[in-house]
């Protein structure tokens, strides 16, 4: 199975990429330019230049690829800050990126999207749950499911949208934004600064999902040929919440099994109580040991950190 993964150089498709070719998949790499960030096993990989405004350049970069993991998008930071960057990429360039794959004869397309696409209600959000464009990174995720799901109905190449929560673990790229998230951010700094620092209000709850998990996730869909529909949406979630707090006392326990080092946690905002978002699918999940999988994807967070950004 030859694999086209539109962001090799992005958090998840990096990670994803690695964890698919020692599994047995031709990883082909996606790339906006040849000086970009490869991962260190990677190296050897087919590359495709991916030039996102040319129609020839995303039809080269399909060709002869069985499915399309598409990882490449603008964050909800970025979105916020260049709302026509965010619906040009994240909307008009996976529509275009879909249509180049079913011209292609491409299998599977795989869209990574999120599930800050649902509107806020108070009960558990399953595939069925009614949207909401909150915000721009919302609404940009929103217009490019509608834009897939048009494009399915060529009955051509079949269509998945991931709706991830917040997924978080290790980068080799220690510029990468990755690092900006929340988990990835508290123990890098926690490297730095000597402490554990919370700057939101710690009461706030996720649904945090570790990136060795949504490999496993992925790589279901990969092996999952059941059905004829052409067009389908899968929330890929830990279904557990956990508030910022909870997190931080997590983080602060492996770092003392570790690496012995007791580090205090600080709250810099307010703490008030929020109602709980929890998330869940209507679909069977591949088995994995949550708790395990959480500490593990921690464990490598800390390793890394203390390697590269230990004072």
């Amino acid at each position: 199975m030859k694999i086209l993964i539109s962001s090799i150089s992005s958090f998840i498709g990096s990670r994803l990429g690695i964890y698919l070719k020692r599994n047995g998949y031709e990883v082909v790499l996606g790339l906006r330019s040849k000086k970009t960030f490869i991962p260190y096993l990677l190296r050897n990989n087919e590359v495709r230049i991916i030039n996102w405004d040319s129609a020839k350049s995303l039809n080269n970069a399909c060709k002869n690829i069985d499915v399309v993991i598409h990882t490449a998008g603008v964050n909800a930071q970025d979105c916020e800050k260049n709302p026509t960057l965010a619906h040009k990429f994240n909307s008009s360039a996976t529509y275009n990126f879909g249509n180049a794959s079913i011209k292609n004869s491409v299998r599977l397309f795989i869209y990574l999207s999120t599930i800050h696409v649902y509107k806020n209600e108070n009960h558990e959000l399953d595939e069925l749950s009614p949207l909401e464009e909150n915000n721009t990174y919302s609404s940009s995720k929103i217009k490019a499911e509608k834009g897939l799901k048009d494009l399915s109905k060529k009955e051509k190449t079949k269509f998945k949208i991931l709706r991830l929560s917040n997924v978080f673990g290790f980068s080799e790229n220690r510029n990468s934004k990755c690092w900006d998230l929340f988990i990835n951010n508290l123990i890098k700094n926690a490297f730095l600064e000597g402490k554990l620092t919370i700057k939101s209000n710690s009461s706030i709850n996720r649904d945090f999902l570790p990136m060795n998990v949504l490999n496993l996730l992925i790589e279901n869909q990969l092996k999952d040929n059941s059905g004829k529909d052409f067009f389908k949406i899968y929330n890929c979630i830990s279904g557990k919440t956990l508030t910022l707090l909870n997190i931080a006392n997590v983080i602060q326990k492996r770092i003392l099994k570790n690496k012995n080092k007791y580090l205090d946690i600080f709250c810099q905002s307010k703490s008030f109580d929020l109602p709980e978002k929890k998330y869940k699918s209507i679909y069977t999940q591949p088995k994995f040991d949550l708790e395990i999988e959480f500490i593990k994807e921690i464990d490598e967070i800390i390793h890394f950190c203390q390697k590269e950004f230990l004072r």
